[in-house]
């Protein structure tokens, strides 16, 4: 184990890079887009899978904040697949 991290902290981190997936080919007017379709991924993926177990009354201040979050991001998400489509118009 390194002093660092967990024990299970590296496993972990390999399934989130499998689920969320990673795109070295995008031209750079779509790599921002690509970025943030995987953070809104992930969000989703904790609002919805990981979250609901835990007992804890923080819990329901951490989900309003993790789904405003993705909120934010799929708005940009819309806003910069707009931009994308004007300029090839």
């Amino acid at each position: 184990m390194n002093s660092l991290f967990p024990d299970n902290y590296f496993r972990i981190q390999a399934e989130i890079d499998e689920m969320l997936g990673h795109v070295d080919d995008l031209p750079p007017e779509e790599q921002s887009r690509s970025r943030l379709l995987r953070v809104r991924k992930g969000l989703i993926h904790v609002l919805c899978e990981v979250l609901p177990p835990i007992d804890d009354p923080k819990k329901q201040e951490l989900y309003y904040w993790l789904e405003r979050v993705a909120t934010l991001i799929g708005i940009e998400t819309l806003d910069i697949q707009e931009k994308a489509e004007v300029k090839r118009v």
